[in-house]
């Protein structure tokens, strides 16, 4: 199977995309669906988008503590964690968060579409 890609996104998306191609959808592969993997791809999606390293920094912290509660098997609040998250990045999109104004809108768009397949799975 040949796949291109165009540069029409920014490099969040295609990062995004490429986790998803790589194991990040359960339902693609049969597989069961592994959380932190899945958090660790949003992570790398953050990391290579166009926004400020202090926006980077904040955003990463809150995916990391996504994995420290998933190590302790506290799923429930992680899915709560990343309700809130999910909820940000929307308002982001929408403009009414003006603390993340600076995050590009291929990169929302690809960080939303990973929360939902996060709490989708979850």
């Amino acid at each position: 199977m040949n796949v291109t890609i165009k540069k029409v996104f920014g490099t969040g998306l295609l990062v995004a995309l490429m986790a998803i191609l790589a194991g990040g959808n359960a339902l693609a592969y049969g597989g069961p669906f592994e959380p932190i993997p899945h958090l660790n791809s949003m992570i790398a999606t953050v990391n290579s988008s166009g926004a400020p390293s202090s926006l980077k920094n904040e955003l990463s912290k809150k995916l990391e503590n996504m994995i420290k509660l998933v190590q302790k098997d506290k799923d429930d609040k992680s899915v709560l964690k990343m309700e809130r998250f999910k909820n940000d990045l929307e308002k982001m999109k929408k403009g009414q968060y003006k603390h993340y104004k600076d995050l590009p809108l291929t990169d929302r768009l690809a960080l939303i579409a990973l929360a939902n397949e996060y709490l989708a799975n979850m």
